[in-house]
């Protein structure tokens, strides 16, 4: 007896069946199944499979594709498994889609409007260019069908034919069009501006002409929520385009926010009217108004984050007043307990940053980082490096801050932007001269902080700080600080490439000393200087460095060797008594636990920090976020521009992809009532022998369709 969907679905559930062997069973069966001439049993395999191929992907289903084809023709109960798999597991571009026109073409004239159905669902969801060219002529009959339900489903698929061959557009596109005056029937009205809204996306001016219908649905359809949402949309990409129909609509739109009742339909108007229609002030005055009320609602979290959202399309550069009307509600939510409203707070108070206050939002939000949690803390910091960098750091004004600041970001334990903190280090150093100084010394307490050696998400950060200790050593007060956190033997568990940087970074400190300790000497012809027994000191003791360093060596003595006295042996002693953090722990320390040493501490507790509260994000809301001029100490920096600052626009971006422009390029033949050929019809051909026509004469009240020997539908 056969199994069927329920018993497999039981199965798979049951706790005590091992998922894979049940899998590879069932997967055995339905092999045997397929084979079987009873359409009945073909169907409840597809079933079964369709199920499993959605819930296991690495399941490969392309074994019943040819059975799937076959149970097509089959009564409805046994045709609709069968498209159900062809829809979830067949490409556009699959092989076995050319045995399907004659079947689709039967099922689409079909009395039986599900068969019909079945198939206008297909078409909707796989339609390649051969089938949706073959098929237009039975589309276009059933836009005009006495069925609603067909005419309905005909004009939804039309998205997808329309996609897949644009010059469908001429044939199907009136009809389309007299659907949105189809006062019989809601489900017709809506289904077409369902379509119009899809296809607008891509290239709202071509619908531009269809405006005043558009404007004339809006008019009408006041009590259907699904119609007015869908135009609102329409209108919110044809209003930039055209002022003239922003005009005309502003008054209906803010008619229609004071006396709706619909949630969903308010929020659209809100939209439409911050993203489209906010050169009109008294419009804008409402929808933040109307907004307010979305904010207020702390029963519902998704109103709350619907009307952020809202309110991060108006932006604060326009209109900063009407943001910062809600500036309360925008700060009290980055403490809100959904991630999601968090995260639109945290882009509108990032969008209300400027010169003055950038450095005040900075320093309330690091220290709010550091209590939240590690999500939305490197949120936080993913925010400051964007906004501070952007537009190569037109926002900061001073580099020193800056610099310290990303120290701060590395420093947190819960930092996982290591490699923008790295590449913002470096550029700002290349960029940035008068910030050297202060690089190399962030770079040096990096060195210096053995909490980083143990987080792995950081070790970018140390071949920043290492490089910038080697490339700009001349800033540095003490070189000598910078060779022992070079050669500290902690490193030695630094990917290879970290400390290869570290390598190098040591020859040029060493060379710049040796160079400085140079060009003393030829200074002072006699007497020896302080910089010269330094320089003696520090080369002894570099010396006995090398021999300890892990990733030079990657050598260690047994602990039972005997070791020898030695002048060298006693300086190691005193360099490990005053730089003991840097050492690795010995077998006679083995009352102290030999991991890492802990993180740094919070903010809160560091000298000098402030422990942001929530009276802190009251002060935000009520003073850092006005936009004024800061107080320049000294003059801003000059930001260097390196070679390929410029942004190279690849050819994808610039060129419109091929089908869409080609789309869009038919509706306009079509609105504006130009009878251009399409491109790949006005190619000259030196034979003219070859422009011989082969005609397909379809008839259907009064039209005729033909079918060049490109593939072109014509009227």
């Amino acid at each position: 007896m056969q199994r069927t969907l329920d018993d497999l679905i039981k199965s798979l559930r049951s706790p005590t069946t091992p998922i894979a062997p049940a899998i590879h069973r069932h997967l055995d069966d339905i092999r045997r199944e397929l084979r079987s001439p009873d359409p009945s049993t073909k169907s409840t395999a597809l079933q079964k499979l369709t199920y499993l191929s959605s819930l296991h992907p690495p399941i490969d289903p392309s074994f019943a594709s040819f059975h799937a084809i076959e149970l097509l023709p089959s009564s409805p109960p046994f045709k609709r498994p069968s498209y159900l798999f062809i829809s979830l597991t067949f490409p556009s571009s699959h092989d076995l889609l050319l045995l399907l026109p004659n079947q689709l073409r039967k099922d689409l004239s079909s009395p039986n409007h599900p068969d019909a159905s079945l198939a206008l669902q297909f078409l909707a969801s796989r339609a390649s260019s051969d089938l949706a060219r073959d098929l237009t002529p039975e589309i276009f009959t059933l836009l005009n069908s006495s069925k609603p339900i067909l005419r309905r489903k005909a004009t939804s698929a039309l998205v997808g034919i329309f996609t897949a061959c644009p010059d469908s557009v001429r044939v199907c596109f009136k009809r389309l069009v007299e659907n949105l005056d189809s006062s019989d029937d809601a489900g017709v009205l809506s289904a077409a501006v369902g379509v119009f809204c899809e296809l607008s996306r891509t290239d709202p001016a071509s619908y531009l002409p269809l405006a005043p219908e558009f404007y004339r649905v809006f008019v009408d359809a006041k009590r259907n929520n699904w119609v007015l949402i869908k135009i609102l949309k329409i209108f919110a990409r044809l209003c930039p385009i055209e002022p003239r129909l922003a005009r005309r609509v502003v008054e209906p739109v803010c008619d229609l926010m004071r006396r709706t009742m619909a949630k969903s339909v308010l929020l659209e108007c809100i939209r439409t009217v911050f993203s489209s229609l906010a050169d009109y002030e008294h419009a804008v005055v409402l929808a933040v108004e109307k907004n307010k009320e979305l904010l207020g609602c702390d029963e519902d979290a998704n109103l709350r984050y619907l009307g952020l959202h809202a309110l991060s399309l108006l932006g604060s550069e326009r209109y900063p007043a009407a943001v910062m009307e809600c500036k309360e509600t925008i700060i009290k939510s980055l403490s809100d307990a959904d991630p999601n409203i968090r995260r639109e707070s945290l882009r509108l108070v990032m969008g209300m940053v400027s010169e003055g206050n950038l450095v005040e939002i900075s320093r309330i939000l690091v220290g709010y980082a550091s209590k939240s949690d590690p999500d939305f803390c490197n949120e936080i910091f993913g925010s400051i490096l964007s906004v501070c960098a952007r537009n190569f750091y037109e926002l900061v004004v001073d580099f020193d801050w800056y610099v310290s600041l990303l120290g701060e970001i590395a420093r947190n334990m819960n930092c996982r932007h290591g490699e923008e903190v790295e590449r913002q280090l470096v550029d700002i150093g290349m960029r940035v001269e008068d910030s050297r100084m202060e690089l190399v010394s962030v770079a040096r307490e990096l060195l210096m902080d053995p909490a980083l050696l143990g987080n792995p998400l950081l070790d970018r950060v140390l071949s920043a700080a290492a490089w910038i200790s080697g490339e700009y050593v001349r800033f540095s007060r003490n070189p000598f600080e910078l060779v022992e956190a070079l050669l500290q033997p902690r490193t030695d568990f630094l990917p290879p490439l970290v400390r290869a940087v570290y390598v190098q970074s040591t020859f040029k400190v060493l060379v710049f000393c040796l160079r400085s300790y140079l060009l003393q000497s030829e200074r002072e012809s006699s007497g020896e200087s302080d910089l010269e027994v330094g320089m003696r000191r520090f080369l002894l003791e570099a010396t006995n460095l090398r021999k300890l360093a892990g990733f030079l060596s990657h050598k260690h003595k047994d602990d039972d060797e005997p070791e020898l006295p030695s002048e060298s042996t006693s300086l190691l002693v005193e360099h490990r008594r005053r730089h003991g953090l840097y050492y690795l722990p010995t077998e006679c320390e083995n009352s102290v636990p030999n991991d890492y040493p802990p993180a740094n501490e919070p903010l809160s507790l560091l000298p000098g920090s402030v422990d942001v509260t929530e009276n802190d994000l009251a002060r935000l809301a009520e003073q850092s976020l006005v936009s004024k001029k800061p107080k320049q100490v000294k003059p801003r920096p000059v930001v260097v521009k390196l070679d390929g600052d410029e942004v190279s626009v690849s050819a994808e971006k610039l060129k419109k992809d091929s089908r869409e422009t080609l789309l869009s390029g038919v509706v306009q033949d079509v609105l504006l009532g130009e009878e251009r050929k399409p491109e790949s019809s006005q190619k000259k051909s030196s034979d003219k022998s070859s422009r011989r026509r082969v005609k397909d004469v379809l008839k259907d009240g009064g039209i005729v369709f033909s079918v060049d020997l490109d593939g072109h539908l014509r009227l």
